[in-house]
């Protein structure tokens, strides 16, 4: 039967007290089991009995101290409370060959230490970090009463108000799925990624983004399924996806996530069934597409989205533009067909070398980021523009424009036709409190001359002919 907190429990019964296991599976001595629930650092003996609803894989990390091996598993007991187990070094390596997912084991001799909430959505408030001294021994009733999944499902509507990073489970129906394709990452490894749009019955539907082995396994499934079926879809259970409010709210798997793809439980049919009951011309409202709200400067400065990016379009004119520093030297490396553009560091026989791609190069791609302010007649703010935007705007490249930097006076000429002119911006804008004092750090999306004001004689040329 299906039990609350979405812990799909086997139906067979267990009692508290039972003959654990060697590892090999032999009874040993009776003990008494703590509930998961239960457990605190005050406690100098205790023993769990859970089943592994989660795997993580043998990890490697590299601290300034010291370089090695992690490893991370779920175990659940039968009252539905879940708690992560980490291992490290050598004990991470015996216990990741001996975990299997979705067996039963008892635990003792190990250390709690505070959840990382980051990274989990369990309730329970501690993690447990095993050593070799540990003991983790499988247990001889495998078909005792503890869940095999836990969800703590949210609707799109839920997620929509989430902050961004927070750890979540969802239930939906995946829509449509795009083709696989190749991101470099920050460490300069490449990852396949595939971006899925879902739904469920709140009626909205969210982007969520598939990495590694997620695009390569359950997106090629989902594909595949979404292109085979005309009247329904495949129902997707997402387990610790992560949110992101970027230009709307958007999920993403992470190192973590679990995914089952169609899996048989009660909601899952549930959904199934509401979405099998729409007509096929049902349209779902994304809440990953930023809203573009329409407002002023000072209520951008005066808004109540503390942390949270808004996009907003106004009318504003060009003011100052910050001609001092408007660009930067991007590397030109073409990896996997797309130009790296991460930001060189000048070396000191006149080269430039890229932290992203670990090599030196003799040149650079100059890319904007222009800074400039605007005034909407409510208040005036500093906003930056990088570099497509930047051009539309400037009319010219960074990379020309560079070249004319030493001689002002051919600046001038490229500066003059947009200074006073008023645009339509869109802007992404989000408050950032610094030194007590909120601050509102606002990127152009896009902007649009305006052609009414273009025609018109502008307030610095009218200045200028002024004898």
């Amino acid at each position: 039967m299906f039990l609350p907190n979405w812990a799909v429990h086997l139906p067979t019964t267990h009692t508290d007290t039972l003959a654990p296991a060697t590892r090999e599976g032999h009874p040993a001595h009776c003990m008494q089991l703590t509930p998961i629930k239960s457990l605190n650092p005050y406690q100098s003996v205790w023993t769990i009995e859970g089943r592994v609803i989660q795997k993580g894989n043998l990890n490697n990390y590299n601290t300034e101290k010291r370089t090695g091996q992690v490893f991370s598993f779920d175990i659940i007991d039968k009252s539905n409370s879940d708690i992560v187990v980490t291992s490290f070094d050598l004990a991470a390596t015996s216990y990741y060959n001996q975990i299997q997912l979705g067996k039963t084991y008892t635990i003792k001799g190990g250390t709690l230490r505070p959840a990382r909430k980051a990274y989990t959505n369990s309730t329970t408030p501690w993690d447990i970090i095993l050593d070799l001294n540990s003991s983790v021994k499988l247990s001889t009733n495998q078909s005792v009463n503890i869940p095999q999944y836990l969800f703590r499902f949210k609707t799109i509507a839920e997620i929509n108000s989430t902050p961004a990073k927070t750890t979540i489970d969802l239930l939906a129906i995946a829509l449509s799925i795009t083709a696989p394709s190749t991101i470099r990452k920050s460490d300069s490894t490449f990852s396949h990624k595939r971006t899925v749009v879902l739904s469920d019955n709140s009626a909205l539907c969210i982007e969520a983004t598939l990495w590694g082995t997620f695009s390569d396994n359950e997106g090629k499934l989902l594909s595949e399924l979404c292109a085979a079926q005309t009247s329904t879809r495949p129902v997707l259970a997402i387990k610790r996806a992560k949110t992101t409010t970027f230009k709307g709210t958007t999920l993403a798997t992470g190192p973590n996530t679990q995914i089952f793809v169609d899996p048989d439980i009660p909601e899952a049919h549930a959904l199934r069934a509401w979405f099998t009951s729409l007509t096929p011309t049902t349209t779902y409202p994304s809440v990953s597409i930023a809203k573009i709200e329409k407002t002023d400067i000072a209520g951008i400065k005066s808004s109540s989205h503390l942390g949270k990016p808004l996009t907003f379009s106004t009318v504003a004119t060009i003011i100052h533009i910050n001609m001092s520093s408007f660009s930067y030297p991007a590397c030109t490396s073409i990896v996997n067909n797309q130009q790296c553009k991460k930001k060189l560091d000048e070396t000191a026989n006149s080269s430039w070398y890229c932290q992203k791609c670990k090599h030196a190069i003799s040149h650079c791609d100059y890319k904007y980021a222009l800074h400039f302010i605007i005034e909407d007649g409510t208040a005036t703010t500093w906003v930056t523009a990088f570099d497509e935007v930047a051009t539309s705007i400037m009319g010219i490249s960074a990379q020309e424009l560079q070249l004319l930097a030493p001689t002002p006076d051919k600046l001038w000429p490229v500066v003059k036709p947009i200074l006073f002119h008023r645009y339509m911006f869109t802007i992404s804008a989000k408050l950032e409190v610094y030194k007590s004092e909120e601050k509102a750090q606002c990127t152009v999306v896009a902007a649009v001359k305006d052609t009414a004001s273009s025609m018109q004689e502008s307030p610095l040329d009218a200045f200028l002919a002024t004898p």
